[in-house]
């Protein structure tokens, strides 16, 4: 088992991601339980769980510590907080007068408190519950690894493509029929583009802070919780498109700034573990 998991640690990772999240999903789906509490579930024993499994196996105790190290480093700079925080909601609102004139920003002048009372309580929250997890599993764990290999930006394709089809479950609601199926699952053509800026963005952010995975995760969150400022302006589905525009510009921006290499230092790949026979095991 471990010399399969040294040679395929990613593809193994992704069946137990699968499998896992969504199951995980099938009450909210079929039985209407609370989508975050199953969410929680999937991220950690999903997510979580098998990044530090399969590092385990892979590259033992050295392995689980640097992966630990990486989920907790959160000595990065204030700056790189109030980015990863508020740079998606704040450009969506910045883009908001492109549609609507000044009136989403007035309106925002007026409720600033929501940036205290609304989107950072449930940023927050959904920090702690999913976000951190997930953070660990995509970026700490997949975008790590498969950017030594084919660097920064082709991992973050790649890991775009894994993060979109994961969310499957999500897309689908019951009672689930094939014309169903086939309308739900025609989302998947706005997903994939917005998954590849998505991840371009976090893999920049985690790149850039030394491999902090927390960043990331407030990163991944901030969108999530956007329409927390956005909405209350903005009516509609036009709030996720704004979001959706801003996560875009500012992932062209990181691309732009990085030279297409997102910040990525190309770190050596993980130490690999001894087989049985005490020979080191190939890496898939």
């Amino acid at each position: 088992m471990r010399s399969f998991l040294s040679r395929r640690p990613v593809a193994s990772f992704l069946v137990a991601a699968y499998a896992i999240f969504w199951a995980s999903w099938m009450p909210v789906l079929f039985l209407g339980a609370p989508p975050r509490l199953f969410s929680a579930i999937g991220a950690v024993l999903g997510l979580a769980l098998p990044a530090f499994l399969i590092t385990a196996a892979t590259e033992g105790r050295a392995g689980v510590r640097d992966l630990g190290r990486r989920a907790l480093r959160w000595r990065v700079g204030t700056g790189w907080y109030l980015l990863a925080a508020l740079a998606i909601p704040l450009g969506a609102l910045l883009l908001a007068p492109i549609f609507l004139g000044p009136a989403p920003l007035q309106a925002f002048g007026q409720n600033w408190t929501l940036l205290v009372t609304a989107f950072l309580p449930q940023l927050v929250l959904a920090l702690v519950t999913v976000q951190f997890f997930e953070e660990l599993g995509w970026a700490g764990f997949v975008q790590h690894r498969l950017q030594t290999r084919h660097g920064a930006l082709k991992a973050s394709l790649l890991v775009a493509l894994a993060f979109a089809f994961l969310h499957l479950p999500t897309y689908l609601r019951a009672p689930i029929s094939g014309a169903s199926a086939v309308r739900d699952l025609a989302v998947l053509a706005i997903v994939i583009p917005f998954a590849i800026v998505f991840r371009i963005l976090i893999a920049y952010a985690y790149n850039r802070t030394a491999y902090a995975v927390l960043i990331a995760a407030i990163t991944h969150a901030s969108f999530n919780e956007a329409s927390e400022l956005i909405a209350p302006n903005v009516q509609g589905p036009l709030a996720q498109i704004l979001a959706f525009a801003s996560t875009a510009l500012l992932a062209l921006l990181a691309v732009v700034v990085s030279k297409g290499t997102l910040a990525s230092r190309r770190p050596s790949p993980p130490a690999r573990a001894a087989t049985p026979t005490g020979q080191p095991a190939l890496r898939g």
